[in-house]
């Protein structure tokens, strides 16, 4: 009770504090620190008092215990009174400042004074909201005690009570800048505590230089097949425009995010030295900015297989509107899409170079939007598998049967290729996410090596897909046969 009433006592004399700094922020300034110290003894010495005369009336009988619960409820009363009035009256100076003072040379001490006041209102806010069900209930019990007689009570306006001195921590942290630069601060020192043990335990590791070598050569290998693979994909989609309408749009630029991801990994590999494989140092141990590079286009291709899920989805659910739907939609998408992934590129980058971008926020902001994207295509899918079970007999027996089926086959080949990269991606985000908060999680060398490649994977396996179940590429397949066949036959005959 002396802790729990203090703690209400000094929520008053907080509001007070706030009140007289920004209503006489003059005099606030040119008061002495005594006057704070005196505050403070007084408040303690009230609530202590309270609490001596409580343990009294418990051992003597002549000292009313029902006169000491109304004082010390009285007192509480008061103090909340008083912190509603000081917060009203910060409220109707907050709402009728002038221009003159918001004008004048101490702009800068009134405005912080304001910003601090209303944190503090927060907190007080937040405070009285959990503490005012247990003074209501014990209040009502010292004058009536068969009143919430039920145990759930007691444990709820229990639990509530304890909050009421949780809370106040939690606001600071979120409101605070002070809080939120310490905050800061220990992230980023136990994050380079935990990196540097990492690579210390990598370096100590005694690995041979051929097992890097193997890997070069293996994501090197990947990077090629991405290249080459995505290259032809462009090739054949543009090609092929007027089959596929609008839709080779979203497919082109797909290709085209897998294909930078696939020249930025060449990139990345082409920059290590010889030497640099001697010392073991992990491919995964890569620059910053070529990793951004990387993260910003395979980001990109996601959002595009959400766009791509979502595109088909509306071609079967909605057939007759999908046909009507005008292009300048598709461009506007893909502008969208864009822009988004760029956006978190410049957050990353960011946040790599200026301590004062939390790098935590734009993490978690990234992997949240790659989540969504995922639950996109899940959602598409199980909708359009839902329609593929129940197609309506109109749909079936009218004259568009045959672009509805089209539509089907698409989206069937499409669904393939989605969840196969997903199945290559997925491996890869539940790493490198869980890495982004716990750094020492997976420090397997073959763990890294092994996401890395699915990795490269998902960028490799649409092609693949498009070349076995589209029918357009093995057209496309089977004239680059005849060719290198005539060729070939040319060149016997002469």
């Amino acid at each position: 009770m002396l802790f729990s009433s203090s703690s209400v006592y000094f929520l008053a004399l907080v509001s007070l504090e706030r009140a007289f700094a920004v209503l006489r922020p003059i005099r606030h300034r040119i008061t002495n620190g005594r006057v704070y110290i005196y505050s403070i003894v007084i408040v303690w010495v009230v609530g202590l008092v309270f609490f001596g005369f409580t343990v009294l009336s418990f051992h003597l009988s002549k000292l009313k215990g029902g006169y000491v619960l109304a004082a010390s409820r009285i007192s509480l009363l008061i103090s909340i009174l008083i912190i509603c009035t000081s917060y009203l009256s910060i409220r109707t100076r907050l709402r009728a400042t002038s221009s003159a003072t918001v004008d004048n040379h101490k702009k800068g001490s009134k405005e912080h004074n304001l910003r601090l006041a209303k944190t503090l209102y927060i907190t007080i806010a937040s405070s009285l909201v959990f503490w005012m069900p247990g003074f209501v209930v014990y209040s009502t019990r010292g004058f009536c005690p068969s009143c919430f007689s039920a145990p759930q009570v007691f444990w709820l306006v229990e639990a509530l009570y304890l909050a009421n001195s949780m809370v106040n921590p939690l606001v600071y942290s979120f409101r605070m800048q002070i809080f939120k630069d310490a905050l800061n601060r220990f992230r980023r020192k136990r994050r380079q505590k935990a990196e540097t043990l990492h690579i210390r335990d990598l370096r100590q590791k005694d690995m041979p230089t051929s097992t890097y070598i193997s890997l070069v050569v293996i994501y090197s290998v990947q990077a090629i097949i991405i290249i080459v693979g995505n290259t032809f994909t462009i090739f054949v989609f543009w090609t092929q425009r007027s089959r596929l309408k609008r839709t080779y749009l979203l497919l082109i630029n797909l290709a085209v995010a897998d294909l930078l991801v696939g020249i930025t990994e060449l990139i990345v590999i082409g920059t290590f030295k010889s030497h640099d494989l001697g010392k073991g140092i992990l491919l995964l141990n890569r620059s910053n900015f070529s990793a951004a590079f990387t993260l910003f286009f395979s980001s990109t291709s996601v959002y595009f297989l959400a766009l791509v899920s979502l595109e088909r989805a509306f071609a079967v659910l909605r057939p007759i509107r999908h046909r009507i739907t005008n292009r300048r939609v598709y461009i506007y998408s893909i502008v969208i899409v864009w822009a988004i992934a760029l956006v978190f590129f410049v957050l990353f980058m960011l946040s790599l170079y200026y301590p004062e971008v939390n790098g935590v926020y734009v993490f978690v902001t990234g992997r949240t939007s790659l989540l969504i994207s995922i639950l996109i295509i899940c959602t598409s899918y199980l909708r359009i598998r839902a329609r593929l079970r129940t197609p309506s007999p109109a749909e079936i027996d009218n004259h568009k049967h045959r672009s509805r089926e089209h539509n089907l086959r698409l989206s069937k080949t499409l669904y393939i290729a989605i969840a196969s990269s997903l199945v290559f991606w997925m491996p890869a985000y539940l790493v490198f996410s869980t890495k982004g908060f716990c750094p020492g999680c997976f420090s397997a060398p073959v763990v890294i090596w092994l996401v890395e490649a699915l990795y490269l994977a998902n960028s490799m396996v649409n092609p693949l897909v498009y070349s076995f179940r589209m029918q357009i590429f093995k057209d496309v397949l089977k004239k680059f046969r005849r060719k290198r066949r005539q060729n070939i036959n040319a060149i016997q005959q002469t």
